[in-house]
């Protein structure tokens, strides 16, 4: 199914507006891991991976579909419960905390996306798009599908919410807005 932005819009700020009502006042950031675990109730693991692509960092699991993963310096093919986001243990380290929470981010934007589509999980890869390599057809159409582009604008949504936005230019600025030229 294909949403217009407007509609991605209006669902993630619905939805995290639900979570962060969970607050007692508003946090300064969406605390992205709890959003996942506590409110989507889904499973966040950290483990290696050795795809032969290079490019993936997070994978969400459908109970079915395996990730290789390096166990005891091994590559294994492991099967991940259904709604499992598994992420590449290099995002751990403190200098990759935006890819982290971004990755977190458009995980769970599938996984609301698939509860939308009949409640079937699918597997999805997030990958980085690397400016210096060459990429097949393929490898693009996976990058840049409708449900990729969809995913990402939902995690920009969960993770810039507008009333934390407003909150941080009331903070910084004194305003809720700032002016916009042209169109």
């Amino acid at each position: 199914m294909s949403y217009s932005r407007e509609e991605i819009e209006e669902l993630g700020e619905n939805i995290i507006g639900r979570f962060l009502n969970t607050y007692n006042s508003l946090p300064e950031r969406v605390d992205i891991e709890v959003f996942v675990t506590d409110f989507l109730d889904m499973k966040l693991v950290y483990e290696t991976f050795a795809e032969k692509d290079m490019d993936r960092m997070a994978f969400t699991a459908n109970g079915k579909t395996s990730l290789r993963v390096l166990r005891n310096n091994k590559p294994e093919e492991i099967v991940f419960p259904a709604r499992t986001v598994v992420l590449d243990s290099f995002l751990q380290s403190p200098n990759e905390e935006a890819r982290r929470r971004f990755a977190i981010a458009h995980e769970a934007a599938h996984d609301i996306f698939d509860r939308d589509h009949g409640g079937t999980t699918e597997a999805h890869f997030y990958s980085a798009f690397d400016t210096q390599r060459t990429y097949s057809l393929n490898e693009l159409y996976e990058r840049m599908c409708t449900c990729e582009w969809q995913a990402n604008a939902m995690a920009a949504q969960f993770l810039m919410p507008k009333v934390l936005l407003e909150q941080a230019m009331m903070k910084i600025a004194k305003r809720a807005t700032l002016p916009i030229y042209g169109n």
